[in-house]
């Protein structure tokens, strides 16, 4: 077994493996699907600063960024934000912001693993232990008090209703979202225009 790879070989690996070239682009939603659970996880969109595969990127094309004009499959740039929705939406993916607090992707084969790194019991109401803990803001266990009552809900009407209770402003609620996310207690279900619902 060879052990020692040139920078070259690592990067014709990462090519194919991350679907960067024109032959090996995403076009639907099973190869989407395909090309998360072979990866295992990765991020929704382009990362600079980060080597993990990309869906985006994979869909795209490598190079250019998110909504660039001259992108050669324009096309498939509004394609890449709706598959992003579609495969959570369908129960095939968990999407959340698990990987460096920014929109990741991972199977549900490895869904478990992420899940344990969050070293929380599972238990119903871990949510309040967590709080009580200094593990979780007051804002996210405010969202939570509400998600435990009726879930799914959308986003704008947890606004609302935390805004009517004096319990969050929109900065503060969007942490509290992002917090949640990478702690996994919620993740979007269904995609509703520009707003999503919680679970």
């Amino acid at each position: 077994m060879k052990l020692d790879y040139t920078w070259e070989e690592v990067e014709r690996w990462r090519h194919g493996v991350h679907h960067r070239g024109a032959t090996t682009l995403i076009k639907n939603k099973n190869q989407a699907l395909r090309f998360i659970n072979r990866v295992g996880y990765c991020f929704a969109f382009k990362s600079d600063s980060v080597e993990l595969p990309s869906l985006w990127q994979a869909v795209t094309g490598f190079g250019l960024p998110p909504g660039h004009a001259h992108h050669p499959r324009k096309y498939y740039l509004s394609y890449a934000w709706e598959i992003r929705d579609i495969l959570p939406e369908a129960g095939a993916i968990y999407y959340g912001k698990v990987i460096r607090g920014r929109p990741s992707v991972v199977s549900l084969e490895f869904l478990p693993y992420f899940y344990a790194l969050t070293e929380r019991s599972g238990l119903k109401g871990d949510y309040q232990t967590e709080y009580t803990r200094g593990r979780l803001s007051g804002t996210a266990k405010s969202i939570m008090d509400v998600l435990s009552k009726r879930s799914p809900q959308p986003t704008k009407e947890l606004k609302h209703i935390l805004s009517r209770n004096g319990k969050s402003d929109g900065v503060g609620f969007d942490k509290a979202i992002d917090e949640l996310q990478t702690r996994m207690f919620v993740t979007k279900v269904l995609e509703q225009g520009r707003s999503h619902d919680a679970e």
